[in-house]
């Protein structure tokens, strides 16, 4: 028989276990879940922190983005503000490399024209970097003659070559395409400063080009990769040295020296373009034993595609090699508008023009000027400044092609000169509405090349007859005792018709009327053939012709032989007249 007492006990001892369990787990429970809050806390905190540190990257990425874009900017203002007055330095050099020279004033201009080009090479290095640093640089995917590139390569360092008495071999591998498709402009560019710096530090050697295909990994059916090797027998480059040949502003100890110069950035930068292009590039070299650059890059075939070089980058590579251009294929007799606001570059450039053998070189010192004289004149091509006071270039293109859209007038080629090397700047000038550009400093081959593929085509001259001397007769005849008074009155009405008949197809034309300005010259057409005015009756049946056509440009080129043979035709009626009195 259990004892009550101690059975009492013994359930006294559970309930105390069990209200220390309970407490204990209640203990835990308040523990687990101070821990729970203190985590809570935590993480709202870190969430806190998170989101502040988010939005401190989110601007400071926009302060970035935005410094890169003043940093573009600024270096686009003072590309232009360099490349203005280089424009009028290289450009008055270009004017005094005269032949007839002395040896020594020859070479005083030399050295102002390579200095000059030393500091826009040194600018253009800049701008590139600043460039890939911002990821705006952009490539170009058009087809292109491997050939040309290398030829063009090859010609344009000819002469530094000689220089330092190196000879230049070129081996390109038959099995290549002659054909691709790539960013011409940029591969040239790595070809150029590879050569450039093989002959820098090459004495009487020898240098080597090599074009042949590589392996390439994941080949598609139309990619073939191509490796581009450059090889000198100079003076090699050290193994500690290679290691940084690719980093920014860093030099050989050789390469750094003031007999060199350079600024240490031509190599990044080939690195950066050819990376961009998904290839790569190296060096092998040993000092003592010359150099060896490579680099490879995966390119199309241009299967059934012509060269993408048109005929102005063409005559822009002829001005390149320094190959003499001729525009005598075109009419310089036509009226050129120089926009710029720059006095000295004004007079240069209009210097440079007349030197080429423009007769009508008008101008105009900014955008709000251009447009007005624009719309007052006709002229065969507008060149005009990029950055100008009142009105930017782009400005006052857009606003030139807006008015002849509503005159219904033919459109003038429009042609900026910009010193801004920035893709969107003359992206800008393209949108709105300029046929072309070309970089300052401008020289007089590049100006050639702009003459050579926008003026109109010079008119040939011929012996045609002034008068039809059958129906100057025929009219004389009317009269029974052969007397001239009827001539002479037809004449002196024709005389008080005509040049307010020319004044008035002349603004048909300028304002794009091309049915009634087809008809005025029909009429004044009638009217001169009854006269036996010949070659102003030509004159007025091409204009009409064209008319008809809807060329109404040419027609206007067409209209400027008018007043001459006008004047022609009257002169040969009056000395007849006269000759009969």
């Amino acid at each position: 028989m259990h004892d009550p007492n101690t059975e009492a006990e013994r359930l006294r001892q559970t309930i105390r276990e069990m209200s220390d369990q309970i407490i204990r787990a209640r203990e835990r429970e308040e523990q687990v879940l101070g821990e729970f809050t203190a985590m809570n806390n935590e993480l709202v905190t870190l969430q806190r922190r998170l989101a502040k540190n988010n939005a401190e990257l989110k601007r400071t990425r926009l302060e970035a983005e935005q410094a890169n874009e003043a940093k573009g900017r600024l270096l686009a203002v003072i590309s232009h503000e360099i490349r203005t007055p280089m424009n009028a330095i290289m450009g008055m050099a270009e004017m005094l490399e005269q032949p007839g020279l002395t040896d020594v004033n020859r070479q005083s201009v030399g050295l102002i024209r390579d200095s000059a080009a030393l500091l826009i090479h040194m600018i253009n290095d800049l701008l590139d970097l600043s460039k890939i640093d911002a990821g705006k640089m952009e490539l170009r995917r058009e087809a292109f003659d491997l050939h040309v590139i290398l030829d063009h390569s090859a010609r344009l360092l000819q002469d530094k070559l000689e220089n330092n008495g190196n000879r230049l071999s070129m081996l390109l591998d038959e099995r290549l395409e002659r054909q691709w498709i790539g960013d011409a402009g940029r591969i040239n560019q790595v070809m150029l400063n590879l050569l450039g710096n093989a002959n820098k530090f090459t004495q009487d050697g020898q240098i080597m080009i090599r074009v042949k295909p590589a392996e390439l990994e994941g080949q598609g059916e139309n990619q073939s990769l191509v490796r581009f090797e450059v090889e000198d027998t100079g003076m090699g480059i050290s193994a500690e040295d290679q290691k940084n040949l690719f980093t920014p502003y860093m030099q050989t100890d050789e390469g750094g020296s003031p007999e060199y110069g350079g600024t240490g950035l031509g190599l990044s930068i080939c690195k950066s373009l050819v990376e961009l292009m998904r290839g790569r590039i190296g060096v092998s070299s040993e000092e003592g034993r010359g150099t060896l650059f490579w680099f490879e890059i995966p390119l199309e075939p241009a299967v059934g595609q012509e060269s993408g070089n048109r005929s102005v980058e063409a005559l822009r590579a002829a001005y390149a090699e320094q190959q003499p251009l001729q525009t005598t294929s075109r009419d310089l007799s036509v009226p050129v508008l120089l926009v710029e606001d720059n006095d000295i570059n004004r007079q240069v450039v209009g210097m440079q023009l007349r030197k080429l053998g423009l007769q009508q070189v008008d101008w105009a010192r900014n955008g709000l000027e251009a447009v007005q004289k624009a719309r007052e004149n006709t002229y065969a091509l507008i060149l005009m400044d990029h950055m100008m006071p009142k009105l930017s270039g782009a400005e006052a293109a857009a606003q030139i092609r807006t008015e002849e859209q509503q005159l219904g007038k033919p459109a003038v080629p429009l042609v900026a000169m910009t010193g801004s090397t920035d893709e969107r700047a003359r992206r800008q000038c393209m949108d709105a509405g300029m046929n072309d550009f070309v970089s300052k400093p401008v020289h007089a081959h590049a100006l050639a090349a702009i003459l050579e593929a926008y003026l109109p085509e010079k008119t040939a001259q011929s012996d045609r007859p002034v008068l039809d001397y059958k129906t100057i007769h025929e009219i004389i005849e009317i009269q029974e005792d052969g007397s001239q008074e009827l001539l002479a009155l037809l004449f002196q009405m024709y005389q008080e018709d005509m040049p307010d008949k020319m004044e008035r197809l002349h603004k048909l034309l300028q304002q794009g009327r091309s049915a009634e300005a087809a008809a005025a010259a029909h009429d004044m057409k009638s009217g001169s053939l009854s006269l036996g005015v010949q070659e102003f009756s030509r004159l007025l049946a091409e204009i009409e012709a064209l008319c008809k056509a809807g060329r109404l440009e040419q027609g206007l080129h067409t209209f400027r032989q008018l007043q001459p043979a006008y004047e022609e035709a009257c002169g040969s009626l009056n000395a007849l007249l006269e000759s009969q009195e």
